[in-house]
């Protein structure tokens, strides 16, 4: 009895926990990373208290926020098939794919994407986990990373490129956007991408 009223404990912190978080992602992304913890409270529906007993502090919060926003994005961009071979038209397409993934999720979570910015322009752009952007690069790509130290640099180069247009496209449009759509997804890629690959990665 007492193991599972332990297990019950840990379920519920964990639920407050998360709950917090994703409070705490919408009402810093509309009003900043240094907006009032009493907004916070008030969308977690939690005492002041409860935050800094789990979070310690607000940057442990903000830090727990971007953390999970990361971990997502990384969820999805693993699951885009690695190129067969480091040629042109397999890294196209292997970029594309994860342009897609990336595009699909900043548009249907805007409320993390304009968190995303906000922590870009006051924090760093990967987060507090990862020592280094090479760590963060390391992570996504596996066991394939470091097979191909120039693909490595191509990568790193483009992921944080597409994070940040497509971060700027969904927050600049997202009056006229209400929900993702592949025809908008392909009409980025081609107006900025296409020109990049040509003349940055393969040239």
């Amino acid at each position: 009895m007492r193991i599972q009223y332990l297990e019950k404990e840990v379920i519920k912190i964990t639920n407050r926990k998360n709950k917090i978080v994703e409070c705490a992602i919408n009402i810093m992304g509309i009003h900043g990373l240094n907006c009032s913890m009493d907004m916070v409270t008030k969308e977690a529906d939690c005492s002041d208290t409860l935050i800094y007993k789990y979070f310690k502090s607000r940057n442990g919060l903000i830090a727990a926020c971007h953390e999970r926003i990361c971990e997502e994005v990384i969820k999805e961009v693993r699951k885009v098939p690695f190129p067969e071979e480091i040629e042109k038209e397999y890294v196209m397409e292997y970029f594309h794919e994860i342009w897609n993934v990336y595009f699909k999720y900043v548009q249907n979570h805007i409320e993390k994407c304009e968190f995303l910015i906000q922590y870009s322009c006051q924090k760093n752009t990967y987060p507090s986990m990862y020592s280094n952007q090479n760590n963060l690069i390391s992570e996504i790509l596996g066991k394939n990373y470091g097979v191909n130290g120039e693909f490595d640099r191509y990568f790193t180069f483009m992921f944080f490129y597409m994070i940040s247009i497509a971060n700027m496209a969904t927050v600049g449009m997202k009056k006229e956007w209400d929900i993702y759509s592949k025809e908008k997804s392909e009409a980025i890629f081609d107006l900025v991408f296409n020109g990049l690959f040509n003349t940055y990665i393969f040239h």
